[in-house]
């Protein structure tokens, strides 16, 4: 689901609200009224577990499908940017098909591993997941909705033409999206993703903070013998803890 959420994917980006009350950021993902971004989980660890919670749910429906394993694969891998193992979920011939206002472009397998890898050289400056509203999983194909996140510091954010940034920010684009991906011989051939670039929205999130890459790795792959410390402790926090985010302005950049 990687795309790039730079300023090119918005109409404009500067046509957002500017929130001042005191609203929070909702559970679809939309900014209330009040320009205050305080609850923990939406851009917390639990918001970036909630979809592979999901694949677990339709795995343990059809244990025997492997697609979702190789799409849990291929979300941890683009979660922290890790290009080797992103590659291994791809066919040599992989295409991504991506429709995005009334445009179309074609992306082969090459580019999007080193776009992953160019994440992953940022050293935690760039996360991307996916919050998943709807999953449908088969054989050999797999169709899902929701909103794909991407969370920039405010230096990488600056280069991609974000404004007004100061640099404990963080800086937040959503975007509603739906995909269908296909499989054969164990992998991934295919993907067609829809991006509703008129529903993107940019926040910046001022002192602002979020999940914990690593932490949520550890939590998907079940290595949880290592807290976030690095010690050999068990981390007992509930997965759907995070840190607090911060204040937020909509469309502040």
């Amino acid at each position: 689901m990687t795309t790039n959420t730079g300023p090119d994917d918005t109409d404009d980006p500067d046509d957002g609200d500017h929130l001042d009350g005191n609203g929070v950021l909702g559970d679809d993902g939309v900014l209330g009224d009040d320009g205050v971004l305080n609850d923990t989980d939406l851009l917390g660890d639990g918001d970036v577990l909630r979809a592979f919670r999901l694949i677990d749910r339709r795995l343990a429906e059809a244990p025997a499908l492997g697609t979702p394993r190789l799409l849990r694969d291929r979300l941890a891998s683009e979660l922290i940017g890790d290009a080797d193992r992103l590659g291994r979920t791809l066919d040599p011939a992989f295409t991504l098909v991506t429709h995005a206002g009334g445009t179309s472009t074609t992306t082969g397998r090459a580019a999007l591993v080193e776009t992953v890898r160019r994440q992953g050289q940022a050293k935690g400056a760039a996360m991307t997941w996916l919050r998943l509203a709807d999953l449908v999983v088969d054989r050999d194909v797999i169709a899902g909705q929701g909103v794909l996140r991407t969370l920039l510091a405010a230096p990488l954010a600056a280069r991609q033409g974000w404004r007004d940034v100061e640099p404990a920010d963080r800086c937040l684009t959503t975007i509603p999206i739906a995909f269908f991906l296909r499989f054969a011989g164990g992998l991934m051939v295919s993907e067609v993703l829809y991006l509703d670039a008129a529903a993107s929205k940019r926040t910046v999130l001022r002192n602002g903070s979020g999940p914990d890459p690593h932490r949520c790795l550890r939590l998907i792959d079940g290595d949880t013998d290592r807290d976030t410390d690095g010690d050999t402790d068990r981390d007992t926090a509930s997965p759907a803890a995070g840190p607090a985010a911060g204040r937020a302005t909509k469309g502040d950049s």
